[in-house]
């Protein structure tokens, strides 16, 4: 899910919490109350995800496994393995492997 849609769906869970609060529908607040903190955690460890951890020479030897993917013709690998060594999502390693192949 992108971005925008995590942030919506927070506010709106936050909404229905409160309203179900005011209106005292105790059970129905505990429900969007816990589906709130869910949605909250979750966007939390989405998009703090340390995607700059690596060191210089890490990311250098990263790159250098890539082009060896890309000349290879499997970027679908060079993709895979850009996402699990950053943390970044599809559309990032995409991105990011794309840019390495228009420098080619």
């Amino acid at each position: 899910m992108s971005q925008k849609i995590n942030i919506i769906m927070l506010i709106c869970s936050f909404i229905c919490t409160i309203l179900f609060m005011i209106t005292k529908k105790i059970f129905l607040s505990i429900i969007w109350g816990i589906n709130f903190i869910l949605f909250l955690f979750n966007f939390i460890k989405t998009y703090t995800k340390s995607k700059s951890n690596l060191t210089e020479e890490e990311l250098n030897n990263l790159n250098t496994k890539i082009k060896e993917l890309i000349l290879a013709n499997r970027e679908s690998k060079a993709i895979y393995l850009y996402m699990k060594t950053t943390g970044a999502d599809l559309k990032d390693a995409k991105e990011y492997i794309d840019s390495l192949t228009d420098n080619f």
